[in-house]
């Protein structure tokens, strides 16, 4: 009897664990049967089950985010690949590693109403690096792994692409299976991708005298040091994101957090501009940024969905090279003085602000008071723009994760479990902070750990709904049923989805009982339900803010 499909499936799942991709998230199906015998029957892999394509491909993106190796999701046919498409978007846009390995029905099957047969060729269209469509397997095992080793450069990165998303669609015609024990065996060891990188660091001799920095996300397994290290060589202070993973690494003199509240009074423009990383989050920044011609944007792939009117191709270390070899140590920069002068009185009132004052200085407080090495994912929205405007600078070395590619809500609960699952070994405490609205997106992400071993802990700012919207310029004007079509009230118990799914429930009285609860060692995870007034909180961040205009006027 001919296994033609097991063959072929592990012909491909072999060439991908000499390619040294680990994680395999795998979800349930008949067409992908192949496919999913081929990965678990080599134990090389780390394989995990998941019910809900959507949520399971935002958990791939999270053990890529923590690992910075692709991981790969795997469906059968039809609206389970359509499901991928969100964690597809986010992994292009933030230069993410991640493999869609979809099932397919043969091409006789398309069109004709067969069960689960839609036209997957091409379904992500420019969201992924590269799309393959494999055939239906044949004998030509070695143009397949040939195949499939080309088209993984492109998910790792190349010269001239970031990292990103590749699907490989792989039809099967029936019988899917015939002799399951009977396949060939090969484990192909050791295939190294071939990319040459080539940097060219040039400032077309640009005076880097007054100059500034900003760091907009950059994943923590970037060497930050050199980033610190280019700071004092420039004497240049550096406006970082919360994103950067510079403003809970360690403490430096240069780094400046709450530029938010002070960068549109500065009068005197830098002579140049240097950016490392994503755009930033804050849209004052982003507005002081459009003011100024002389930008530079260093990066492996600076041409990447970013509109900086200069751009270096180069890595940070080649960088840091070229300016210590081209120009002399910068002393005195007037830009250090100012900046440090305004971040000092900013920091000495955040410090003494009340524990519960708002929720930017209440989650400050708490990342200054858990232990270092925690990984901490940011949700959209709220979260992040709070933690944007008060968070300082603090000495912890906490690994910080988003998902601000694309910027959405969805999948955010199943990045954190993929996060938390890629390093529940190496980290200390695993934290989610996200709006209600967000957790609420991916609840049934939750369902993963029914049947695995991970206590991840999700803070829930719970405000009822999306509140973020009572902050944007929408709202002064008198929209009918504003409320209705925009918040969206959620009205849910936490409590009942955490007794739902086997997590344990915590609602803290204030910081220091939090505290307590989150830095117990404990064998569950955790949902923490941080009940929040819109109202006397928007009034406590107009205090903050009018008392930190004061000291800086």
């Amino acid at each position: 009897m001919s296994n033609i499909n097991l063959n072929w499936s592990q012909r491909i799942s072999d060439t991908f664990y000499a390619l040294g991709v680990k994680h395999i998230c795998i979800c349930p199906g008949a067409r992908n049967t192949p496919l999913t015998l081929s990965f678990i029957k080599n134990k090389n892999f780390i394989t995990t089950s998941h019910i809900d394509e959507r949520s399971a491909a935002f958990f791939a993106l999270g053990l890529s985010k923590k690992t910075g190796s692709p991981s790969i999701i795997i469906t059968t046919s039809g609206t389970a690949v359509a499901n991928l498409y969100p964690a597809i978007i986010e992994s292009n846009y933030s230069k993410t590693p991640l493999i869609a390995l979809t099932a397919d029905r043969p091409k006789h099957d398309i069109g004709v109403g067969s069960n689960q047969a839609i036209d997957q060729k091409n379904i992500f269209n420019n969201n992924v690096k590269a799309f393959i469509d494999l055939g239906l397997p044949n004998k030509d095992l070695d143009l397949l792994q040939n195949k499939i080793i080309n088209i993984f450069n492109s998910c790792i990165g190349t010269f001239d692409s970031p990292p990103g998303a590749i699907h490989i669609n792989t039809p099967f015609d029936e019988p899917l299976i015939e002799d399951v024990d009977n396949i060939q065996k090969i484990y192909i060891k050791n295939i190294k991708s071939k990319l040459n990188y080539k940097y060219s660091p040039d400032l077309r001799n640009t005076s880097i005298d007054n100059s500034l920095i900003i760091c907009g996300e950059i994943n923590a397994n970037e060497s930050l040091d050199q980033i610190l290290d280019f700071s004092e060589y420039v004497d240049a202070p550096i406006l970082v994101d919360p994103t950067s993973n510079l403003r809970f690494y360690k403490k430096h003199k240069n780094i400046i957090s709450n530029y938010n509240f002070f960068i549109d009074k500065i009068e005197k423009s830098p002579n140049i501009i240097f950016r490392f990383g994503r755009k930033p989050t804050s849209k004052v920044l982003l507005n002081f940024l459009k003011n100024h011609k002389n930008v530079y944007l260093i990066d492996r792939y600076p041409d990447f969905n970013d509109s900086a009117n200069h751009k270096i191709k180069s890595d940070y270390e080649s960088f840091l090279n070229y300016i210590k070899s081209s120009y002399e140590k910068i002393n005195n920069n007037p830009f250090s003085t100012l900046f440090n002068k305004y971040q000092d009185k900013i920091s000495n009132l955040i410090n003494l602000s009340s524990k519960d004052f708002t929720e930017g200085i209440f989650i400050h407080k708490l990342l200054s008071q858990i232990p270092s090495n925690s990984n901490i994912l940011l949700g959209n929205s709220l979260a992040i723009r709070e933690v944007d405007d008060i968070c300082l600078n603090i000495n912890k070395n906490h690994n910080i994760f988003c998902n601000r590619g694309a910027s959405g809500i969805d999948g955010l609960v199943s990045t954190m479990l993929g996060i938390s699952y890629a390093s529940k070994i190496t980290s200390n405490i695993d934290l989610a902070i996200l709006g209600d609205l967000s957790f609420f997106h991916d609840m049934n992400g939750l369902h993963f750990l029914i049947n695995n071993k991970i206590n991840t802990k999700f803070l829930i700012l719970n405000n009822n709904g999306g509140q973020i919207f009572s902050k944007l310029d929408i709202s002064k004007f008198d929209i009918p049923n504003f409320e209705k079509f925009w918040i969206t009230p959620l009205n849910i118990d936490l409590k009942n989805i955490a007794q739902l799914y086997g997590v344990d429930y915590f609602e803290p009285k204030d910081l220091d009982d939090l505290l307590l609860m989150i830095n117990k060692k404990n064998d569950r995870p955790l949902i923490i339900d941080y009940k929040i007034d819109i109202k006397i909180s928007e009034e406590r961040k107009e205090k903050l803010v009018e008392s930190i205009n004061k000291i800086i006027n």
